[in-house]
């Protein structure tokens, strides 16, 4: 027995905000990548990450393809931009993965 949850959160985060020098750790090395399988801790519950949608562009141009040739816009390279990450989750019991709150 115990809680059955039926709510499915999507968790949005700016790419920007999961980068090593915006979250002001000095020991990290490497950015913050949200991978199918991740928990995510929220609101005192425990949610998996079920999919990842990381192609969330600025204008609809992906600054990784440079779109060259084109005759009609030669600096077409410069511009684009991958704005945000979506995370589509999925309530998961603590007990399920083995994780429990510690004091602080």
């Amino acid at each position: 027995m115990g809680v059955d949850f039926d709510w499915k959160p999507t968790f949005r985060f700016l790419r920007d905000d999961l980068t090593t020098g915006s979250l002001g750790y000095s020991n990290l090395t490497e950015d913050i990548v949200p991978q199918i399988g991740d928990i995510i801790f929220y609101q005192e519950s425990y949610y998996e990450i079920t999919s990842v949608n990381d192609a969330q562009y600025y204008v609809g141009k992906n600054p990784d393809y440079p779109n060259n040739p084109n005759p009609l816009e030669t600096d077409l390279a410069e511009f684009g931009y991958n704005v945000s990450i979506i995370c589509n989750t999925i309530y998961i019991p603590a007990d399920k993965v083995g994780l429990s709150k510690e004091r602080t």
